[in-house]
């Protein structure tokens, strides 16, 4: 984890800036992507995130709790998306709607261009622009 531990001050700061709406998500990703990071897993129940490189991970843990329903309903998670994209919601609204939709977590896989949004027994996939 060299270039991950070398960078970890960094890697905080976009997301932090992500989270505030200071960068926007393509942003962020395309600078975490050039610090070397892959991707990264949140859990949406408490918004902790691990994020990991070719060898290795962190964990910003965060505290947060969202009750995060059974129920998976993927136009409620398009809709969500769709409104985050837009810059019609802030990152904790939007968290609030997945995980009223049934997702307890997304992974942002950053060389395969998609996030994966995961529920008990289904997943939505959606292709990141970049």
């Amino acid at each position: 984890l060299e270039r991950l531990s070398m960078d970890q001050k960094l890697i905080i700061q976009i997301t932090k800036d992500s989270i505030e709406d200071k960068l926007s998500f393509l942003d962020a990703i395309k600078k975490l992507s050039n610090t070397g990071v892959w991707g990264y897993r949140v859990e949406v129940s408490t918004h902790s995130k691990t994020i990991f490189d070719q060898n290795d991970s962190v964990t910003l843990k965060e505290k947060y709790e969202l009750k995060v329903q059974r129920q998976f309903v993927k136009q409620q998670i398009v809709d969500a998306l769709r409104l985050r994209q837009n810059g019609k919601t802030s990152y904790e609204e939007f968290m609030k709607q997945i995980a009223e939709a049934g997702v307890f977590d997304y992974i942002v896989d950053i060389p395969g261009k998609k996030v994966i949004y995961r529920g008990l027994f289904e997943n939505h996939e959606e292709k990141m622009p970049i």
